[in-house]
């Protein structure tokens, strides 16, 4: 393979470590879901301190809050509150963090239905319960989705993560440390033409 078809398909292969055969370790579903538990408890418990400090009248915007902060650990650093403990990083094929532009697009994906839903609540005063009802089941049905596809793909990556060409990393490395680097394609890795994204955050 020359230099220039091998550059051609960065764009399509996951990071791999430095040593001949050594794969990236994907981060399974089981560890992705515990990292989402001690994110969303972390958050929970720091809008509960802004309560404290605040007037009681005061709403935080939790779920605004929380999609903020993990969009903005991941673009810039690969990881946010859940992940960090467990070691799992948010990477793009070249293997640095995934930038603005990936985990803007990963994240509409991921929090789609959920977003919705905040912005009728925006829009609407007081938004049609039906309505309200409805989009809210769709957030759990797509979170159920996206937890199945990311447990059936053999890189264990979701639909947001193939959207947006991103893997997430059983890295054990603490942050500071470059993650593995891109190789050759190895047999039996999977082509992902949707992981050819732009991103303008690097």
């Amino acid at each position: 393979m020359d230099a220039e078809e091998g550059e051609g398909r960065r764009g399509t292969e996951p990071p791999r470590g430095d040593a001949p055969g050594e794969g990236p370790r994907f981060a399974t579903v089981g560890r992705r879901a515990l990292a989402r538990v001690v994110a969303w408890v972390g958050l929970s418990l720091a809008a509960s301190f802004l309560l404290v400090l605040l007037e009681p009248s005061f709403r935080v915007p939790f779920n605004e809050l929380y999609v903020a902060v993990e969009l903005a650990l991941i673009a810039r650093l690969g990881w946010d509150v859940g992940k960090l403990p467990f070691g799992l990083r948010v990477v793009g094929a070249d293997g640095s963090a995934a930038g603005w532009g990936r985990a803007t697009l990963r994240t509409l994906v991921l929090w789609g239905p959920n977003l919705a839903l905040v912005a009728t609540t925006w829009v609407v005063e007081e938004p049609d319960p039906a309505f309200a009802s409805v989009l809210a089941t769709a957030s759990v049905a797509w979170w159920l989705l996206v937890a199945w596809s990311i447990a059936t793909d053999p890189e264990h990556r979701g639909w947001h993560d193939r959207i947006a060409g991103t893997w997430v990393l059983d890295d054990p490395d603490p942050p500071g440390v470059a993650p593995p680097r891109l190789a050759q394609r190895a047999p039996g890795t999977l082509a992902d033409p949707g992981s050819q994204v732009p991103d303008s955050g690097t």
